[in-house]
């Protein structure tokens, strides 16, 4: 290899894997949402959502806190984004305790979510928005 091709390789190599780097992290994108969920169950527990998560392509990961419910309050997300359809998974105490899925329209999402733990088990409905950008991407 002359010279001047390895100078002209080190030029043009370095800065497609610079442009590669800069795309991969530009690509997470902050969602945060809200909303009301309610049991379907006798008694009928109700109360409100929010969440904090990063997408990364299809991928979401955050946090989750409820009120009104007695068996989390708090906790971590894992998930995905498809299209118009979200599931999440709850994890709380460190084992996955619910499980939400819906669907996007626009910044709302509606869908239902059930509650298999130790302490309860239950599900119902949720709904709220998300934001727009959620489906964008």
């Amino acid at each position: 290899m002359t010279r001047i091709s390895m100078i002209l390789r080190q030029v043009l190599v370095v800065p497609v894997l610079m442009f590669s780097v800069t795309c991969a992290m530009a690509t997470a994108q902050q969602l945060s949402g809200s909303g009301e969920w309610q049991s379907l169950m006798p008694g009928s527990m109700k109360g409100t959502w929010t969440a904090s998560l990063a997408r990364a392509g299809n991928n979401v990961q955050g946090t989750l806190s409820l009120t009104g419910s007695n068996v989390i309050s708090a906790a971590s997300v894992t998930g995905s984004i498809d299209g118009s359809s979200v599931m999440l998974g709850v994890a709380a105490d460190g084992a996955r305790q619910a499980t939400f899925s819906g669907k996007l329209q626009g910044g709302s999402i509606k869908g239902e979510w059930e509650l298999d733990s130790d302490v309860l088990k239950d599900h119902g409905v949720w709904y709220g928005t998300l934001g727009a950008a959620a489906v964008a991407q």
